[in-house]
């Protein structure tokens, strides 16, 4: 009869702990349970930034765990040069021989198994710079996604806003509408318009009624959307802080320029380009698995039963050395070039993409500044009747002054959803060449690397 227990021990397990994700996980969680603070009354842009783009968001928790799982990479590169100690105690009760050296019955054994790795002639080097480069990857990942939260935070917030200015609008729309029915009844009392007419303006009155109470829904929802959006579900602030942004003098550079930038700078692009390197670094590795191995090992045994064969110790130095290349290493290098060329494929794609992106936008940018002037001029001519309405509302010469109001709330909600659009254009294009959008906000102004404004046309 014998009974075995082997006892294992790494002596990088606590590394491992505090470097791998589960210290993390672990921390976070901890953050988590702390309840947040109210958000700020009335909420600035700069504010919900704050708010929205700590590592616990969604959007950058997913992220930040592709990290940790690069990270892990990295330890299990390390891990094979890790020292290995292991102790063996084994109990075993015999039958000796007759003619035996020693007839004790009880043959037990303690082991102290010492092993470390020396050299592995590059395998563990090409491992450990593969996984450094897949970190770089997530890295900037991380960075490509926070501006990607940064952008979806500033739409959320000009959409909550759009919504107070439409619902200022439509209450507007609705006030003067009312005031033409309530009109044409005491007229149609009086016999002075048919009942058809009186009907179709009491029709327009309640779809009218529909459209604003659709958008006072819509301020309801757009407010919701943005807490998911900075993760405070549920808490919708009332007053929101309309960002001051110079959006007239902006030098938009050639869009020639700012590809060549993108291809450069594009985080995503740079992130895609690290883990087409990672993987051509671990197809690398994988052609050095069948190099050799040198390795050193020390053991010490300690006997219940003791024979003359039997060493109490012993100190080697073990050099393996691969004949040939077998199959597990020419399917573990074919596995790595196909990951390449994935990778490969969707970098190429990737740019192209991004290409197209750039364009894209920047027409879409250049045509909403050119929009700037006529919409201006419309601002002009809409307080200029509304001036001349109100005039001849008082000397009640004209009854139309609620039309031409209705009209200035209409040019001035153009003019901001066209200045939120410039303000989101430009944001997705500093993206597009590997900037902060957030730096539009912060600088109250739209501008674009001094290297790239060449040529550029001024708005």
């Amino acid at each position: 009869m014998a009974v075995s227990l082997v006892v294992r021990s790494r002596m990088h397990l606590l590394s491992i702990f505090m470097r791998s994700g589960f210290g993390c996980v672990l921390l976070y969680g901890h953050v988590a349970l702390a309840e947040n603070p109210p958000l700020a009354t009335p909420l600035s842009l700069q504010q919900a930034f704050e708010v929205g783009t700590t590592e616990l968001q969604p959007a950058l928790f997913g992220v930040r765990a592709k990290q940790e799982l690069a990270n892990a990479d990295i330890l299990r590169a390390e891990s094979a040069y890790a020292l290995e100690a292991e102790v063996n105690l084994n109990a075993a009760r015999i039958k000796p021989a007759p003619n035996a050296y020693n007839l004790s019955p009880n043959d037990n054994t303690a082991s102290l198994n010492i092993r470390k790795p020396l050299y592995d002639f590059g395998y563990t080097g090409a491992r450990l710079h593969a996984a450094e480069t897949g970190v770089e990857a997530e890295q900037l990942e991380y960075k490509y996604a926070l501006s990607q939260q940064q952008f979806a935070i500033a739409s959320s917030f000009f959409d909550a806003i759009l919504s107070d200015t439409k619902f200022a609008w439509d209450n507007e729309a609705m006030a003067t509408l009312y005031v033409r029915v309530d009109k044409l009844r005491d007229r149609f009392n009086l016999k002075q318009v048919s009942e058809v007419e009186l009907l179709a303006a009491e029709s327009d009155y309640q779809k009218m009624l529909t459209v604003r109470r659709n958008t006072e829904i819509s301020q309801r929802i757009t407010r919701a959307q943005l807490a998911e959006t900075i993760n405070r579900p549920g808490e919708l602030s009332e007053k929101l802080v309309t960002p001051d942004v110079d959006v007239e003098n902006i030098k938009l550079p050639d869009p020639e320029a700012l590809i060549k930038l993108a291809m450069q700078s594009n985080l995503e692009i740079r992130a895609q380009a690290r883990r087409v390197a990672a993987a051509q670094e671990a197809m690398d590795a994988a052609r050095k698995q069948s190099r050799p191995l040198l390795g050193a090992e020390v053991e010490v045994n300690d006997y219940s039963r003791d024979l003359p064969s039997r060493e109490d110790w012993r100190a080697s130095l073990n050099l393996k050395i691969p004949l040939f290349e077998n199959g597990i290493v020419k399917s573990a290098v074919a596995e790595k070039r196909a990951l390449w060329l994935k990778r490969r494929a969707t970098l190429l794609q990737l740019e192209s993409d991004v290409r197209k992106q750039v364009y894209e936008t920047w027409m879409q940018l250049n045509n909403l500044t050119v929009k700037i002037g006529e919409l201006k001029a419309a601002a002009r001519a809409a307080e200029r009747a509304l001036d001349k309405s109100r005039g001849e509302y008082d000397l009640e010469l004209r009854t139309d002054y609620g039309d031409t109001l209705v009209n200035s709330s209409r040019v001035r909600y153009e003019q901001s959803k066209n200045d939120f659009d410039i303000i989101l254009a430009s944001m997705r294009l500093l993206m597009l060449i590997g900037e902060s959008p957030r730096s539009v906000i912060d600088n109250h102004k739209i501008s674009f690397p001094m290297n790239v404004t060449g040529g550029a046309n001024e708005n």
